[in-house]
């Protein structure tokens, strides 16, 4: 993808040490980038209870924006809990901003990621659409991550908890 480097917005993928996603986007930000990290809701079990904890989207990976030339963007890997740029090169790196305007179209109210909206809610009536229990209607109990959630399923009499992908679950009508 060949970019143009006008006055026109972009964003650079930035890599991060391991678990320092925040502490590279205060060092950016302290240097004067606008720094954007997309946070969802993740579920983890935590002293075997399930609690629900922020987390970044993409672990690991930050977004910096800007406008002006390449050579403004060179200091950011150099910024604290940077690693590198994401790509070999700098050029390689660029997200095109309507990615990262969709990624902040699916925020809710408080700022967190959501990419399914119309995911059932608990209690309801879900069918299996593939897999092994296809047909089979269930009770959606909770999502069990980005891409998984818990349903109920009765099988032989009694109820088993069962993680399937969201993309084989419908709402039973």
């Amino acid at each position: 993808m060949n970019f143009s480097f006008s006055n026109e917005r972009r964003w650079l993928c930035i890599f991060t040490q391991p678990h320092r996603e925040k502490l590279a986007a205060v060092s950016l930000r302290e240097a004067g980038f606008d720094v954007y990290m997309p946070i969802y809701k993740k579920l983890v079990l935590r002293q075997g209870i399930r609690v629900q904890i922020r987390a970044p989207l993409f672990p690991r990976y930050i977004f910096i924006g800007g406008q002006g030339e390449p050579a403004v963007f060179f200091s950011a890997s150099r910024a604290q809990g940077v690693t590198s740029f994401a790509a070999r090169t700098l050029e390689q790196s660029w997200v095109c901003d309507s990615i990262v305007q969709s990624l902040k179209a699916n925020q809710d109210e408080e700022g967190l990621v959501c990419f399914d909206p119309k995911r059932a809610q608990s209690g309801q009536s879900v069918r299996l659409l593939a897999g092994p229990f296809a047909g089979f209607q269930g009770l959606f109990a909770e999502p069990d991550d980005r891409k998984r959630s818990v349903i109920l399923l009765n099988l032989l009499g009694k109820t088993h908890r069962i993680s399937v992908p969201n993309r084989i679950l419908e709402v039973a009508a």
